[in-house]
């Protein structure tokens, strides 16, 4: 067996990147953590939502449940020979919350040669379970992944989310320093290497000193304390490769002069840009747009800074040798308001969009600034009220 389960719960500005030769490429190999709460630990994590169905599967052994209306739903995975492993909610009694799970943790197929699951806590229509094991084939033997899980149920809908119940993290070595490495399988799918255009589909990775490390994205590269690396990461995360990055190709990019932080991401992995009078250079590649940040201080020397992030397809742009690409990005953005009318209530939503439809959000002094406020006058000034806006 690759790994072995602990329960452990930790509560753990880039700068510009070179290219630099050479390095030594040896298997790393790391320690297994699982907690219930994993993304508490390691950081935000995707919820994958599952499709929940009341009809029993066809040609799958069953296990006896208490409850008479048990719900199925499968979780996919590249790591399972079918594609997919059965779950099967049941509860105690009739009436009431889900308290009991099951998984076809051996991958065979039935759920008969399985042992339940209880949830470990129940809120009003919430059930979290977790985690649970299951067991992988791997070239040396079987591999233990976990799963948490979360039910939303009401008689008119269900939802079950699943996501990580484990992560892998210990001491590497890069050159003579030592670095906390720490793997997370973000979009719950078993894999720890997974790379994509897409933030929500990409794994993460943080390398840096401290177990505080910036998170980055999976990808061809890896930036630590201003050096570009290559790692190559083992697929059920146990260990990985990490050298420094050797005849790495590069393009430039521009941006309006009072951007002060840019990173993108995409296969080459999340990068953070050096910019000089609005322009820097990232390897070639495909990437989109994660964040970008403009700071100034007022007249009472107090920090402000204007971020955009959120992109979409939007922010997808590429990155090549043979030109300088412009990025549409900063000031100025739109702040909308919406209106809507119920009976005699009136409702109102505010939001500020960048040119490429990112969210923006206002910071004062690094905290999330006070919402605007709004006044309503009408046409004869006989009503003038100013009301607080309010997050959320």
């Amino acid at each position: 067996m690759r790994n072995v389960a602990i329960f452990v719960v930790f509560f753990s500005v880039s700068v510009g990147f070179y290219s630099v030769s050479s390095g030594v490429e040896e298997e790393q190999w790391l320690s297994y953590r699982t907690s219930p709460e994993a993304y508490r630990v390691v950081g935000n994590m995707t919820m994958r939502r599952l499709e929940v169905i009341t009809d029993k599967p066809e040609q799958v052994e069953l296990p006896e449940f208490k409850g008479d209306s048990p719900l199925f739903a499968k979780w996919e995975s590249p790591m399972v020979k079918g594609g997919f492993l059965w779950v099967v909610l049941d509860r105690e009694h009739k009436y009431g919350s889900y308290d009991r799970i099951v998984i076809d943790s051996n991958g065979d197929g039935h759920l008969n040669d399985e042992k339940f699951i209880a949830s470990h806590r129940i809120e009003s229509r919430y059930s979290y379970f977790g985690p649970a094991p299951v067991y992988f084939e791997g070239e040396d033997g079987p591999i233990t992944y976990h799963l948490n899980f979360r039910l939303y149920y009401r008689e008119d809908y269900k939802y079950l989310y699943v996501s990580s119940g484990g992560w892998y993290e210990g001491t590497i070595r890069l050159g003579e320093e030592k670095m906390h490495c720490t793997l997370i399988d973000y979009n719950g799918d078993g894999e720890f290497n997974d790379s994509s255009q897409s933030a929500a589909a990409s794994d993460r990775i943080r390398v840096g000193k401290t177990e505080h490390a910036p998170v980055r994205y999976v990808g061809k590269y890896l930036e630590i304390d201003g050096v570009l690396y290559r790692p190559t990461i083992a697929r059920d995360g146990a260990f990985l490769t990490i050298s420094k990055a050797d005849d790495v190709e590069f393009g430039s990019i521009r941006v309006p002069g009072e951007i002060t932080e840019l990173t993108a991401g995409g296969l080459n992995g999340l990068l953070t840009v050096t910019l000089e009078n609005g322009v820097g250079k990232l390897p070639v590649g495909q990437y989109r747009l994660d964040h970008w940040e403009i700071d100034r201080k007022d007249d009472n020397d107090r920090n402000w800074t204007m971020r955009g992030s959120r992109f979409g397809k939007e922010g997808d742009f590429e990155v090549s040798q043979d030109s300088s690409f412009p990025l549409a990005i900063g000031e100025p953005v739109l702040a909308n308001l919406e209106v809507q009318k119920t009976d005699t209530k009136y409702s109102f939503n505010h939001q500020m969009r960048g040119q490429l439809n990112e969210r923006i959000e206002i910071l004062q002094n690094g905290s999330r600034a006070q919402a605007p406020k709004l006044q309503i006058v009408n046409g004869d000034q006989t009503y003038n009220r100013t009301f607080q806006l309010e997050y959320g």
